[in-house]
Formats: structure tokens, sequence, C-alpha cells
């Protein structure tokens, strides 16, 4: 959507609606301008995809030739104007490694968005990333599921994926140091629920 465009519609819904909202944004048309306007509208929430912290990943799966450092400004200028940020994640893609999971931990960690999430990739039927998961194994009858693993990158199995989902949030928001810990709580239930019990303490506190 063009600034002018914005502009416009900001004026009529500050005079007829008025009400605070969040937005959904895609990193790469993200201007100060319209995210001035926004704030003006009264623009609580920007939440904005990821999807994944590999330039690999992204450039050949998803097609999005952004870079990192793209990303992380995007998100320092909406949160320049006092608006909380949201990221979204992805993990499972074609050809992707633990190695580039990682990568996506650590922009994440660099970004310091106040919420973000991460799913399970969903290989839809019809879309381009669906065959390229069927030229990897994926059973061409499978019909899709949310957020369980059901196309498993080669190179890593079933247990890891879903282990490195369940512990995404422990190893964006706990110090490196603890990276042992948390490794463990991919597969021991007892040792997540500790973590986790921990991680809400932070960002929930009593």
């Amino acid at each position: 959507m063009h600034a002018e465009t914005i502009r416009r519609y900001a004026e009529q819904y500050v005079k007829h609606i008025n009400l605070p909202f969040l937005i959904y944004a895609r990193v790469d048309t993200v201007t100060e301008a319209k995210v001035r306007m926004l704030k003006a509208m009264g623009c609580r929430t920007f939440a904005m995809g990821v999807e994944s912290g590999s330039e690999r990943l992204r450039k050949k799966i998803l097609f999005r030739n952004i870079s990192n450092e793209e990303i992380i400004e995007s998100f320092r200028l909406v949160k320049s104007f006092g608006i909380r940020v949201s990221a979204y994640n992805m993990i499972g893609f074609p050809t992707e490694t633990r190695a580039e999971i990682f990568e996506t931990i650590a922009i994440n960690k660099k970004i310091g968005a106040d919420a973000f999430s991460v799913t399970i990739l969903e290989p839809y039927k019809g879309t381009p990333i669906r065959k390229m998961c069927e030229d990897d194994g994926l059973d061409p009858a499978y019909e899709t599921t949310w957020n369980k693993v059901q196309y498993v990158p080669s190179g890593m199995t079933s247990v890891e994926l879903a282990g490195l989902h369940r512990t995404f949030p422990l190893y964006v928001r706990f110090d490196p140091s603890r990276y042992d810990d948390i490794r463990l709580a991919e597969e021991d239930d007892d040792a997540f629920k500790k973590l986790m019990a921990e991680h809400l303490g932070l960002v929930n506190p009593p």
C-alpha cells in the first residue's frame, strides 16, 4: 500500500473510527513514513513475518530476496516509534538444516520482538513448496494438518524437528549458556516442563 493511500485512509480512520489496532505487514514494505502515519492512527502492534533466519532458504525456497539486515532494521524502525512488534517464524522447510533453524533463533534474538511464534511448515497442495516436499519424499496423497510434523527435511528426524519446535522460545529467550539444558528438553518432558516454567516466569513475572 502506498504512503499516500495510507495517509488518506488514516485521516478517515481517525475521524470515523479512532480505535487502537494491530497490523500485519511484510518487512520489505515498511518505511518510516508509513510507520509514522500508522502510529498516529493508533496502531499498537506490528506483526511481521521473519519466516526463516536463513537467507539461503528465504531466497531459494520462499522466493523472498531480502537480507537479514533489512529484516532487523524493519523491526528496529517500528520499535523506535514505541509500537509493539510481533515476529512470525516457521521451521521444517525443504533442505533446511538444524544449523539454519538456529539462524532463525539468532535473528529473533537480534530483533528482540515483544512476542513471537513458530509453526511447522504446512505443505499445502498446489503450492511450489508442496512440490519441493514431494520431490523430497512426501507422499503426494498426504493431507496437510495444522502445526504438526508432516514433512521432515532430509538430514533431520521428526523427533528432532518436533523438539526444536517446542523448545524454540527457550532458545530465543535464554542465554546460550543454557543451550545444553534446552537441548535435553527437546526430548525430555520433565526437563522441558521445568525450563518452560522458568521461561513463563521471565515473560510473566508474578
